[in-house]
C-alpha cells in the first residue's frame, strides 16, 4: 500500500513494540464489515494522553478541512508502519511518529475505520472519526509515541480494516484544533496514511474460507428487469478472487465476501454476504451511482 507526499513538512512513522493491554482482556466481537464497532472499541493513547475525542458523522463538513497552503502528512519508515496485527482484544502496539509542523504544534489527528479494500463512502466528515489533541509547543518537529489497542476479537479467522490517519493542525498559534474544528472552524489537513489493521491469527476463530466457490449468480438491470442467471465457479486464494471472476474482482475478510462488479456506466459496486459454515448469499446494487440504471447482482454460493 503506498501513500503520497505532498510537501516537506511530514512524520515518519516506525512501530517499536507489540505487548498486551491487560492480562485476559475480553472485548466484543466484531465482523470485519462492523468498522463502527471496531472505531468504538479501538484504544488510543498519544504521549500517555488518552483524551480522545468522537466526531460523529456530520458534525462537521468537509469544507471545515483545509488542504491548501503548505502541506504535511505521516510517512512510514518502512513497510512496517503501514501494517498492524493485533492477536485479539489484549494486544497492543506502539507506533514512534516523528513529525514536522510549520504551524509550531506537535500534530493533532482524526482517523476513520474503512473495510479493507473498500474506501469511504463519501468525503470527509459524512463518516464517524475519533481524534487526538494537538499540542502548541512552539515546535516545528518532535516525536510523540501513539499507541493503538484492537480492543475486540475476530468474528471468525483474521479480520481486516484499514484506519486512516489524517494529521491536522491549527494555522492560528495557540489554537488546538480539535476544539478549532468542534466549534465550526477551519483547519488544515494533511495527507492521510492508511494502515491496514489485522485482528485474529492465520487459521484461527472461522476458519479458511479459500478454495472454490460454485452456484449461480443472477444480475438485473432497470434498462432488462428480465433476470439473467449463469453457473459460476470462483477460485480463492489468500483472500482474493483468482479464478472464474467473469469480470468480477472479490475478496474474503474475516467471514464477509465481497464481488466488486462495473455498472453500464463504468463504475464499480460491491454486493456482500456474510458465510455461515459452507454457504453465502451475496447481493447488492449499484446505489453508489444515482446517474445510471438501477443494475444489481445476487450470489448463491458453497463452498467446496
Amino acid at each position: 500500500m503506498r501513500v503520497s507526499t505532498w510537501g516537506c513538512a511530514c512524520a515518519v512513522v516506525a512501530v517499536v513494540a507489540v505487548g498486551a493491554a491487560c492480562a485476559g482482556c475480553v472485548g466484543p466481537t466484531c465482523s470485519s464489515s462492523d468498522t463502527t464497532c471496531f472505531l468504538d472499541h479501538l484504544s488510543v493513547q498519544v504521549d500517555m494522553d488518552t483524551d480522545i475525542v468522537d466526531i460523529p458523522a456530520g458534525s462537521t463538513s468537509e469544507a471545515q478541512y483545509d488542504t491548501s497552503g503548505t502541506p504535511f502528512s505521516f510517512v512510514p519508515t518502512t513497510g512496517a508502519g503501514y501494517d498492524l496485527t493485533f492477536a485479539g482484544a489484549s494486544d497492543q502496539v506502539a507506533v514512534l511518529v516523528n513529525f514536522t509542523d510549520p504551524y509550531g504544534a506537535r500534530n493533532g489527528g482524526c482517523f476513520g475505520v474503512h473495510p479493507y479494500l473498500h474506501p469511504f463512502p463519501g468525503p470527509i466528515g459524512t463518516y464517524p472519526m475519533r481524534a487526538f489533541r494537538s499540542v502548541y509547543d512552539q515546535q516545528t518537529s518532535g516525536q510523540f509515541t501513539l499507541l493503538l489497542g484492537a480492543g475486540v476479537n475476530p468474528g471468525g479467522g483474521q479480520q481486516q480494516y484499514a484506519i486512516d490517519l489524517y494529521p491536522i493542525s491549527s494555522p492560528t498559534p495557540g489554537q488546538e484544533v480539535v476544539a478549532q474544528l468542534q466549534a465550526g472552524g477551519t483547519i488544515k489537513l494533511g495527507q492521510p496514511l492508511s494502515i491496514v489493521v489485522t485482528v485474529g491469527e492465520a487459521g484461527g476463530g472461522g476458519g479458511n474460507h479459500d478454495g472454490t466457490w460454485s452456484g449461480t449468480c443472477t444480475t438485473t438491470s432497470q434498462a432488462f428487469p428480465q433476470p439473467n442467471t449463469i453457473q459460476v465457479s470462483f477460485g480463492f486464494s489468500g483472500g482474493v478472487l483468482t479464478t472464474g471472476g467473469l469480470g468480477l474482482t472479490g475478496s474474503i475478510s474475516g467471514d464477509t465476501m465481497t464481488l466488486t462488479s462495473t455498472d453500464s456506466c463504468g463504475i464499480s459496486f460491491n454486493s456482500t454476504g456474510n458465510i455461515s459454515g459452507s454457504s453465502v448469499e451475496v447481493s447488492g446494487q449499484n446505489s453508489n451511482d444515482p446517474s445510471c440504471a438501477v443494475q444489481s447482482l445476487t450470489c448463491s454460493l458453497t463452498q467446496s
